[in-house]
Parts: C-alpha cells; sequence; structure tokens
C-alpha cells in the first residue's frame, strides 16, 4: 500500500531554497524516525509541480514602480496598503529575470479563485481608475 500527500510550501524573500528544502527534509526524517512505520518505509519527498517550484517574490515599497502605483491609488481611493500575500503567480519569473512587478486589482482576496468570487462595481471603477492615472 503506498499513499501520497501533496504540500505546498510556500518561503519568505531572502531566504534560499537549498535551505529551505534541507531544513523540511531533516524534520520530516526526524518525524520519520519517531514512527516506527516511517522508520521502516522512510517518506520520499519529490519538490515541486511536475518539477516546477514558484520562488517568492519581493519588491520594496520604496521602488520607484510601486511608489507611483502608489500615488495613484492614494490619489483615487486613499492611503495604500501593503500586504503580503501567499499565492502561486507568474510575477515570480518576471522578478526571477529582474523586471519588477506587483500584484493590484479590486476585490477580496478571500473569495479569489472560488465559486463565490466577486467584485464590486465601486472597487472595479476604483481600480480602473487608478490605473488610468497611474504614470
Amino acid at each position: 500500500m503506498s499513499s501520497s500527500a501533496l504540500l505546498s510550501l510556500k518561503y519568505l524573500p531572502g531566504e534560499q531554497i537549498e535551505d529551505v528544502k534541507a531544513e523540511f527534509e531533516d524534520y520530516i526524517h526526524r518525524v520519520a524516525q519517531a514512527d516506527p512505520l516511517f522508520r521502516d518505509n522512510p517518506p520520499e519527498i519529490e519538490w515541486g509541480i511536475s518539477g516546477v517550484a514558484f520562488p517568492p517574490v519581493e519588491v520594496l515599497a520604496e521602488h520607484p514602480l510601486i511608489q507611483s502605483a502608489s500615488a495613484a491609488h492614494n490619489e483615487v481611493v486613499g492611503a495604500p496598503r501593503y500586504p503580503g500575500f501567499e499565492a502561486v503567480t507568474d510575477l515570480a519569473w518576471f522578478t526571477g529575470r529582474g523586471i519588477p512587478g506587483f500584484m493590484y486589482g479590486p476585490g477580496p482576496v478571500g473569495t479569489a479563485h472560488s465559486v463565490d468570487e466577486h467584485v464590486s462595481i465601486d472597487e472595479l471603477i476604483a481600480s480602473t481608475k487608478v490605473l488610468a492615472t497611474y504614470q
């Protein structure tokens, strides 16, 4: 009998993927050693979604791109917030190549990609105005 588990392991900007993997593998090894079943049948770890791993992204609030977007947001909506966001996004590939970017848009994050995904008309209009104002 074999079983498998799928885990999405995120790590922070500034952390090295090799260190994160080593720490995780060490932890799993120590847990397995404490259980007779897993000690005799050690877990195998396969990294990446079909061999693909998405690195973390960080563009500092002081970056000119963010400053410009923040000014546009402040002009239309009010003071911007800079929340962190756990997601898999193509933005990782751009920033990995030195092309800065950010995620911006209307709607509650908690319902994104769900059966209840929605955006209010007011938020849609406001974010459209921000993007039109952005320079």
